[in-house]
């Protein structure tokens, strides 16, 4: 299944906004399902376009504002349309990431009941909307102090942030206390493949012997006054050999046209406004230096301008003020004028590069080099792809914190489970030295392993220290990116009876997959003359005589088709806070007998999940006996769906799960209104209901027969029954044997 991406950025349109379209662009070619949605601005007023693939949705705008009240309708009017064209590209599409691209800083308020849905968020910082706001009004008001803590917010509820240059990622690790693991760099370079150096064409000139250009937003940030001041004092010098070409639109174009009209420099300075690419890289290309003119502040000088590299990839030389970013972007492809001296230092700059050609073209082919060799998009793809790896990685904080306690605890409290000891008194048993009255059956394993290296060790030291050992253990590394394979090499050179096979690496973790990867491990162990066939998890432990125990309950009863133990995670045990019952058998450790197991045809291939609750079902509709056994346990350690979900998403998709495996309405009722009493509070049951009801109302197909479903849905009105004469009675129920009085 495809990954999907939903992009959401407020301060420009797309494809206008260049660092948007490369990033969706790079994630289509990578194999996302990309959505983009964006305001309509001038020019692009279409509400729906598909661009190289990408979906395209364009929300209506106010216009842009310039006071504190002009902000709050424009972000206000923004958020509106943001919120009502996200939920409803969620219902049509789906998405399982959002990224948001600042500023403002908002966006995560959109984000948040998704988040409850399991959706990430990645928050792409564009700007410093702090320092923006500073460098247009100057002040430090209570508007200023509004988006810190927004921009606090957003920090706070990323998944990861991916930013363009290191003084951002220090804001995020700083000031945001994001952890730098969490932050990546993903700088603005221009694309080779569509931004390329036109034909110098000399009308562009206007019969002037020199050009200098420049390409960008018209904001008061933006310095452009200062360049017209620029222009006019070279002008005042005498020259009239020296012209302007200003590509780019914005709120202050028409202020600064009508600046140039009273200046007298019409003849010199043209503010072209937004043209096509093709006429905006003609006028770059036959430009002899291009510029810079950001107003020297806080904000400029923290940022990385793209027209710079944009410059630089054209092969021209740069003349801008000195900047942190801006200097470690062109280094020896720029002049850097004087903060102090404004006018007179840049325009002294321009002219001492008119007057020196072979300067320009020896900074103009450093620019090209860096550009090629370092800043050009195709370098910073990698980190996207990053980023959103990371993303999709990570569990809730709460949840990683309460993981990591209770694995300090079981660390503590049980050294047996977790420390090999080779030298032990305890004698171990191969199942194939069984006792001459058949107690104990010669047994397999199969273990589907993806991204184990957090806790397989703890599962291969439980295996290799069991009283009775299995004939063979395979290990199926499905793909794992982390030190699974690793791990499990290191053991397989000590015990000759695990192998390892390894799958070919893919992006998803789905429950179809996990079926493929088992049966790459059942083919390994068809000729083997086993009885019993075990499917085991990467993330459990167990004690040492887990599976002497369950092979001794197949040999004592010869109907016995499926049998395993009760499990226990962080606050959960699966006999006392499910309803599943006695005769379900946990999937992350289910033993089989051959016979079942072939009659009941392994585990079917589903996506969404369901495999091994299929296969016990199915056993104990056609005749056989399953069991969980309460006298023993294993411990999961990996919360039961979170691998790469959160909590209240994993919810979510067990309610989707109950409908497609045909799940009573009735007895769904039931759950939501017992999980609703139960960690995460309320929110928890509502997800599990939502679920039911998106699968019912979106009717997902079901992998189930009707023959399969009629039965489960029997045995769910039975165990209800037995609920409510309990509740009636006033008698405690026994959530684990509540299907025995039902009978």
């Amino acid at each position: 299944m495809k990954r999907k991406a939903l992009i959401i950025v407020e301060n420009q349109s797309v494809p206008p906004d260049t660092r948007v379209l490369k990033e969706a662009r790079s994630l289509y070619a990578n194999g996302y399902e990309v959505t983009v949605l964006c305001p309509r601005r001038e020019g692009w007023p279409q509400g729906h376009q598909m661009v190289d693939g990408i979906r395209v949705y364009r929300h209506p705008m106010p216009r842009e504002g310039h006071t504190p009240i002009g902000y709050l309708w424009e972000y206000g009017c923004a958020l509106f349309w943001e919120l009502l064209y996200t939920w409803w590209i969620y219902l049509r599409h789906g998405f399982h990431v959002i990224q948001g691209c600042n500023p403002p800083d908002d966006i995560f308020l959109i984000v948040l009941p998704f988040k409850l849905l399991g959706v990430k968020y990645i928050f792409d910082h564009h700007d410093a909307s702090p320092e923006l706001y500073l460098s247009k009004s100057g002040k430090k008001k209570f508007l200023c102090q509004l988006l810190l803590w927004l921009e606090k917010m957003t920090y706070h509820f990323s998944d990861t942030v991916m930013v363009t240059n290191k003084s951002y990622k220090d804001l995020a690790t700083d000031r945001g206390r994001v952890g730098s693991d969490d932050v990546f760099i993903v700088r603005n370079g221009p694309d080779p493949q569509t931004f390329n150096a036109a034909h110098p064409n000399p009308a562009v000139k206007g019969g002037k012997r020199y050009l200098i250009g420049y390409v960008g937003c018209m904001n008061i940030q933006d310095g452009l006054d200062i360049l017209v001041e620029v222009a006019q004092h070279i002008k005042n010098l005498g020259r009239r050999d020296i012209g302007f070409a200003c590509v780019g639109g914005g709120p202050e174009l028409a202020k600064l046209k009508k600046m140039v009209k009273d200046k007298g420099l019409v003849d010199m300075v043209n503010f072209t406004g937004i043209v096509p690419d093709r006429e905006m890289l003609e006028i770059l290309s036959t430009a002899d230096v291009c510029v810079n003119p950001d107003r020297p502040c806080e904000m400029n000088d923290i940022s990385t301008m793209i027209k710079i590299m944009e410059y630089m990839a054209l092969g021209k030389p740069i003349v801008q003020f000195d900047s942190k970013e801006g200097r470690f972007s062109a280094q020896e492809a720029s002049l850097y004028a004087n903060k102090t001296d404004q006018v007179a230092d840049f325009a002294s700059k321009i002219l001492w590069l008119l007057e020196r050609p072979d300067e320009r073209m020896r900074m103009g082919e450093f620019g090209r080099r860096r550009v090629e060799k370092e800043l050009a998009w195709e370098h910073s793809v990698e980190n996207l792809l990053a980023a959103y790896e990371r993303a999709f990685s990570k569990r809730t904080r709460s949840a990683d914190s309460r993981w990591h306690r209770h694995v300090q605890k079981c660390d503590q409290g049980r050294n047996t489970m977790t420390t090999l000891s080779v030298s032990t008194d305890t004698a171990h048993v191969s199942a194939d030295d069984g006792d001459e009255d058949g107690s104990r059956l010669p047994y397999v394993l199969i273990t589907p392993a993806r991204n184990e290296e957090a806790f397989i060790e703890k599962t291969i030291e439980s295996v290799i220290r069991q009283t009775v050992l299995p004939l063979k253990w395979v290990i199926v590394d499905d793909g794992s990116t982390d030190r699974t394979s690793e791990i499990v090499s290191h053991h397989i050179a000590h015990y000759p009876w695990i192998e390892m096979v390894q799958m070919p690496h893919r992006r998803d973790r789905s429950f179809a997959a996990k079926v493929q990867a088992f049966n790459a491990g059942y083919e390994r162990v068809r000729d083997v003359p086993y009885e019993i066939i075990g499917n085991l998890d990467g993330d459990i432990s167990f004690e040492k005589d887990h599976f002497e125990f369950l092979v001794g309950k197949f040999a004592m009863d010869p109907i016995l088709g499926v049998a395993g133990t009760v499990f226990r995670e962080e606050g959960y045990s699966s006999d006392r806070d499910s309803f599943e019952g006695h005769n379900h058998v946990a999937g992350q450790c289910q033993f089989f007998r051959r016979q079942c197991w072939e009659q009941v045809g392994g585990y079917i291939p589903h996506r969404a999940g369901g495999i091994d609750w299929m296969a016990v079902t199915t056993a104990r509709m056609i005749g056989w006996k399953t069991e969980s056994f309460r006298e023993k346990w294993f411990f999961h350690y990996r919360r039961l769906g979170t691998a790469e979900r959160s909590v209240v998403s994993s919810l979510f998709s067990y309610g989707k799960k109950d409908y497609y495996l045909g799940g009573h309405p009735v007895w769904e009722l039931f759950r939501v209104a017992y999980r609703v009493a139960k960690p995460p509070f309320i929110v928890g049951g509502l997800a599990l209901g939502l679920g039911y009801c998106w699968a019912f109302l979106r009717r997902v197909p079901r992998p189930v027969s009707r023959e399969l479903m009629a039965f489960h849905r029997q045995e769910q009105m039975h165990k209800l029954q037995a609920i409510i004469k309990s509740l009636v009675k006033l008698k405690r129920i026994d959530n684990f044997n509540v299907h025995r009085l039902s009978i």
